[in-house]
């Protein structure tokens, strides 16, 4: 089984994210990522599960994905932003990303990922196929931004969890109704992420929520963010 590192960072402010997100990445070393991903396609994918603003804690804060971007973007690399909303729809997507601050953030980056799906096969012994955006399966890398939230299903939200907003439209209501129970529900997520495994992930853990998540829980102050290659090792830690 391969090692992964994953780094964590103390940042008790969105105020000093770009001075923790920088000690990341100098930490993690992701020179190489940054060569690899010049001239390539780069999907950012923020938690939007609809439209909260940023102090609700609901939703990946944008002050983390203008970061990011920022830094694609040096990097040369073409930049896209987007996810599926917990509750559908295209039209709920544009408006949960303005709300949560996120459209500004990705200055000009941001698009809406439910526009254009593609059914694909899964190794799922829950459902065979799903729908899922485009822009995942074109994108040459994808960087995982999970918010760390409780969740009345998951226990928690993390870096596996995230990757369920690739899925569009009745997709997401498949996959509960074919795996209902906790256990059942918690497979179909890694067959989910095994479709496409982000590249990179960084978790927004600077606030969160406790209680009744994944949006209506207890606004929590924790104080860090979370980084790896790999989004298994990161939620284990």
């Amino acid at each position: 089984m391969a090692k992964y590192q994953v780094g964590v960072f103390k940042c008790e402010s969105y105020e000093r994210i770009e001075e923790a997100f920088y000690l990341l990445k100098e930490k993690l070393e992701l020179k190489r990522f940054e060569e690899q991903v010049r001239g390539k396609k780069v999907l950012v994918k923020p938690n939007i599960l609809g439209p909260y603003k940023p102090e609700k804690a609901v939703t990946t804060h944008p002050s983390l994905v203008k970061v990011v971007v920022d830094w694609l973007r040096a990097c040369g690399a073409e930049v896209w932003v987007g996810d599926n909303c917990g509750i559908g729809g295209y039209g709920i997507n544009e408006r949960s990303a303005k709300k949560s601050g996120i459209i500004s953030a990705s200055q000009g980056a941001y698009i809406n990922i439910a526009k254009d799906a593609k059914e694909v096969e899964t190794n799922s012994r829950f459902f065979k196929s799903l729908t899922v955006s485009k822009a995942v399966l074109e994108a040459d890398f994808i960087v995982n931004l999970p918010k760390l939230k409780t969740h009345t299903l998951t226990l928690l939200t993390l870096g596996i969890k995230n990757m369920f907003g690739i899925l569009v439209g009745g997709s997401k209501s498949k996959v509960h109704y074919s795996a209902p129970s906790i256990e059942e529900f918690g497979e179909a997520l890694v067959d989910i992420y095994e479709i496409r495994p982000p590249d990179l992930t960084i978790l927004d853990g600077v606030v969160g929520m406790d209680g009744n998540g994944p949006a209506h829980g207890r606004v929590r102050p924790i104080g860090f963010l979370l980084a790896s290659e790999n989004a298994p090792s990161l939620d284990f830690v």
